[in-house]
This record gives C-alpha cells, structure tokens and sequence, in this order.
C-alpha cells in the first residue's frame, strides 16, 4: 500500500488541474444528461466519459512516469469511443479510425520516452528523474531522444500540424463529447510538457522543435479559422491554433504562462461548445436586425503602431528581460497582436475603442498579477530562453499579426483572394497525411456495416 502511495504527487499544480478537470467535467456531464436524454447509447457515453475523467485525473497526480503514459493512452482510447456515439456515421468512423492510428504512434513515442529514461536513471518516479537529470550533461543523446518523443507524443496528441485532421472531423460525435474533447483532453498535452519539463531544459533541440511546431500549427490554424462557416469547425481549428502558442509557450520555457494558459483555455472552449447553438441564434438575430449592425471604422497605422509601443513600453518599465522573462516576452507581444487585431476589425463606435484599450490593459496587469502568482505558488520561474527561440517564436506571430492586417484592410488584394483558397482548402496538409496512411495500408476508409 506504501508503495502505491509514491505512484503519486500531492502538488499545487496537480491539485488545481484535478480540481479544473473536475469543474469541466461536472459541467458538460450535467449538460449532456439533457442533450442526450432518450439517446440509445447514453448509458456507454457515461461510462466511458467516466474514464475518461478518471484518467485525466490520475495523469494529473501521479509521480510515475508509466502510469502518466498508461493513463494517457486509455485516456485517448475512452475518448475515441465516445467519438464512436453514433458509429454508423461515416466521418465519426474515419475520424475514429485516425484518431487510433495516430494514438498507438503516440504511444509508442511515448514508450521509447520511458525505455532512455529507465536507462539513464533507472527509475520512472518524476520527481527522482527531475532532481537527477541536472547531474546530466547538456545535449545527452539519451535525454534528448526521449525528449523529441515527448514532443512528437505531445504534437499527435494536441492535434497539431500535420497531425490535425482527426480532430476536424470529430463533428459527427454530439457537443458534450467534443467539449470534453477540446476543454480537457487535448489540454493534458501542455500538463504533460510541464511535468517532463526538467528533460526539456537539457536539450534546446527538443524545445526548437516545440516552437516550429506549435508556431506552423497556430499561424496555419489562425488562417483556416477565419474562413470557416460551421462554428464548430472554427472552434476545431481554434484548438489547434491555441495548442500551438502553447506549445511555443512550453518551448521558450514560459511555465506559468503554460498554467494560466491551460486553464483559461479550458474554461473558454468549455463554453464555446456549449453555448455554440445560442451562439448561432444570435448571430441569426443581429443578421436580420439592422439597427444591430455597426458600421465598420478601420483604425489608422498610426493608431495600430501607438498600440504595440504603449505594449512594449510598459513591458519595459516593468523590467521585462528578453531573454529571461519569456512569459511576459510572449505576453507583451500576444496582447499587441490581439488588440492590433481588434483593431482591424474595426467598431461602429468610438467609445468602444477606448473601452478595448482600457479592457486591454486591465486583462494586461490581471495577466501579470496572475504569471507572477502561478510563478511562485505552482513552478519556479521561468527557464531563460535562447536569442534564437525567442526571435523563432516573435517572428511567427508578427507574421500573423502582418497577414490578419492585409486580410482586413485589403480582403480584395491579389494576396488575400490567393491565401483565402488555401486556406479554405486547409492548405491541403490532412488530405496529403490520409493519403500518405492508406497508401502505406495504415488507414483504412471502408465504410462499415
């Protein structure tokens, strides 16, 4: 009994990821009694979103490093059987089908991550691998190895690029199910990051493979989302996008920011898919009201440029340091593009532009109080990031901020008509991976009986 107890870890950050899974977790059940209720296969969606709760949770607490890959992986196996809630549909086969092909690769990342660690330090315990992994050399080949499954475990997991395509198609499966999808389970990708971030720290190549992959992932992902009609496929491409900066943010060392992160993102794409058919009603209702409808004044390069300085002005005096404070590095940079983007975007009201600058930077100091707090109570601070990673990471979303600028101003342009066919078209990168697996006989698309 003893020794079942070491399995786990009594921490401030499990306690508040079993206490988020949790909180997710009771609200979308409560939904789902009354969305599902007469549903044929009710009774097996309660069951399996039962362990797909406790899994979570275990993966939250536990010290053991095969346990967390165990409970990961039945994890994913639960959930792909809650996306079988109807399992004659024909996309909830194929994105069922995708999802465990690409589950079993992760699993297997997953098991050569466990096999170099037990050889190095011959123990699964975390917080033994953690204290005994700064004994090792920076660059190790056994530490890094297990540190690029972790992160090609961590890409096929969070739905990233060119791993994606599962989770866009996971629309046939009813909104509970991709609620607890997009809020909780994706997520246990970027907790995963931060319990093996001691590996993560010998290697930069492990984290400059982070910050390509999440960086491709969010800048792609932010494009395909703004030519989406169905709100639930945006909200798809959405997580994706979201998983991407994370994963950026876990490659330049931004622990806290990873927290605030998790936990934001779990409570807001919670709502979003349940509240996705008020969402639909009310966009019905401002369409056909025209007194409802603003309209559009664009801000000036000038306005847009005071913005990103009054941004990079109070990083300054805060005492931001590039390099060794990357959460408010990020920050700085991820606010300027999003007010930038509102910006863009326009409003019908002057005083409404006074209120998103004054909104912004009351979310700015609540977003500062709030990395210092997960800094101090969660993890230690933040690890330094390298000139590269940082000018890596900056470059991918002032790309964005740049194209999400040309788009609005100019939706006419030769630019944005030839991007917004890619896009649409989702840059072709989930047809290339299905062919690519049925051609090599690892996906099937046979309908089933």
């Amino acid at each position: 009994m003893w020794q079942l107890f070491h399995l786990f870890r009594f921490d401030v950050l499990g306690a508040i990821m079993v206490a988020l899974i949790l909180t997710i977790a009771w609200l979308i059940f409560d939904f789902s009694r009354i969305y599902l209720m007469g549903e044929e296969h009710l009774k097996r969606h309660c069951v399996f979103f039962a362990v797909t709760v406790a899994s979570a949770c275990i993966v939250a607490i536990t010290d053991d490093l095969i346990v967390m890959a165990l409970c990961w992986s039945l994890t994913g196996i639960a959930v792909q059987r809650l996306l079988l809630f109807y399992p004659h549909r024909v996309f909830a086969q194929i994105a069922a089908r995708k999802k465990a092909l690409l589950s079993r690769i992760a699993d297997l990342a997953m098991l050569a991550c466990v096999v170099e660690l037990w050889r190095v330090f011959h123990t699964t315990s975390l917080s033994d691998i953690a204290q005994l992994v700064t004994t090792i050399a920076p660059g190790d080949v056994h530490i890094t190895i297990a540190a690029l499954c972790v992160v090609l475990a961590v890409a096929i997991r969070c739905a990233q690029i060119p791993f994606h395509g599962w989770i866009l198609q996971v629309m046939e499966a009813p909104t509970p199910v991709s609620a607890l999808l997009h809020a909780g389970v994706v997520n246990i990708g970027g907790f995963v990051l931060l319990r093996l971030a001691p590996i993560l720290e010998r290697t930069n190549v492990a984290r400059d493979a982070l910050i390509v992959i999440g960086a491709c992932s969010a800048v792609t992902a932010a494009l395909v989302m703004t030519t989406r009609v169905s709100i639930k496929v945006s909200l798809a491409w959405s997580t994706c996008a979201q998983m991407g900066c994370m994963l950026v943010e876990a490659g330049i060392g931004a622990y806290p920011l990873v927290v605030l992160h998790l936990i934001g993102h779990s409570l807001y794409k919670s709502y979003a898919f349940l509240h996705a058919g008020n969402t639909v009603h009310m966009t019905r209702v401002f369409a056909q009201t025209p007194a409802l409808q603003a309209p559009p004044m664009q801000a000036s390069r000038y306005v847009r440029l005071a913005v990103v300085v009054f941004f990079a002005c109070l990083g300054w005096f805060g005492g931001m340091a590039l390099t060794h404070d990357p959460c408010l590095a990020v920050g700085m940079l991820l606010s300027s593009l999003a007010i930038m983007h509102l910006f863009n975007l326009g409003a019908g009201d002057r005083r409404l532009w006074q209120s998103l600058v004054g909104g912004s930077a009351l979310l700015l100091v609540m977003y500062i109080l709030g990395e210092r707090a997960a800094q101090i109570v969660i993890l230690p601070a933040a690890i330094g990031a390298t000139h590269f990673q940082i000018i890596l990471a900056g470059a991918a979303f002032i790309i964005l901020g740049l194209l999400d600028s040309v788009i609005v101003r100019e939706p006419h342009s030769r630019l944005s008509r030839k991007l917004y066919a890619y896009a649409f078209a989702g840059f072709h990168l989930d047809e290339v991976f299905t062919r690519g697996a049925v051609s090599l006989g690892l996906l099937s698309l046979r309908k089933e009986a």
